[in-house]
């Protein structure tokens, strides 16, 4: 085995790592505030376009929305530290192949537009574990597992002699 051999072993080793096969990753970020209501769906385009000519395949999104920070966050734009109490939150769910992951970072790392931004690896399904239902009065809510077993009816009697017979201790 010569030189050559090692070279194609790390190029295998490599490829199992990354993989040649597309993964799910999520997006979520946060823009600058100072982007104007009207621009901001222009923003999300261009964000959605990069991701899009790097090969990713979309599955899931939720459009950029204004929120208060929980604290201060600060970003370097133009040589100047500028401080951020709002931004627009949003996510996107892709499919892309894992070595297209790191060049996204680094664009998106660079851009004045983004204050934070985190990607992780996901499912294609959605994570959502309950939805709500709502009574026939309307007045209430009730949440409501999707897969839930159905309730059985609860006696009283059985419950406190249940209760009587773990607590009393055996003379």
């Amino acid at each position: 085995m010569g030189p050559m051999s090692k070279e194609v072993e790390n190029l295998n080793t490599e490829e199992e790592i990354l993989g040649t096969e597309p993964k799910v990753y999520e997006i979520s970020f946060l823009f600058v505030p100072t982007i104007t209501e009207e621009n901001i769906s222009a923003e999300f385009i261009v964000l959605k376009s990069l991701l899009e000519t790097n090969g990713a395949t979309f599955i899931s999104e939720d459009f950029p929305k204004l929120i208060n920070l929980a604290y201060t966050m600060s970003k370097v734009i133009t040589n100047k530290k500028t401080r951020f109490e709002t931004a627009y939150f949003g996510w996107i769910k892709f499919e892309i192949l894992p070595e297209k992951i790191a060049e996204m970072k680094t664009i998106l790392e660079r851009n004045d537009k983004i204050i934070r931004f985190l990607t992780v690896r996901t499912i294609r399904e959605s994570t959502l574990a309950s939805k709500r239902v709502f009574t026939e009065g309307g007045s209430r809510r009730k949440f409501e597992a999707k897969n839930a077993e159905p309730k059985e009816e609860v006696n009283k009697e059985t419950i406190d002699q249940e209760i009587d017979a773990l607590v009393s201790i055996p003379a």
